[in-house]
């Protein structure tokens, strides 16, 4: 069983891409706090970091971890955003 994927590597490498910045801010920005003056809310700025590092690391897995990377869907915009046949283009009231 293969673990690593090789196939779709345009978007295999633009994945590991993401993944990279999302580690890059997020060790910034953990790294920084110390230096840092004057901010408000410490502890967001952490939980900042720590999230993007935990989004960095899920994007580069399952970059290199998705079997079909070709049958992932995601809903275009069109779709979230089309008028329902009950709205009214007069607004409210």
């Amino acid at each position: 069983m293969k673990i690593l994927r090789t196939d779709h590597l345009v978007l295999r490498t633009g994945g590991t891409l993401m993944g990279v910045f999302f580690l890059a801010i997020g060790y910034l920005t953990l790294t920084g706090l110390e230096t840092m003056e004057g901010i408000t809310n410490p502890d967001r700025v952490y939980w900042y970091g720590v999230t993007m590092v935990i989004g960095g690391v899920l994007a580069i897995g399952f970059a290199w971890l998705e079997p079909r990377l070709d049958q992932v869907y995601c809903a275009t915009p069109k779709r979230w955003f089309r008028r329902r046949p009950y709205q009214s283009d007069s607004g409210p009231g």
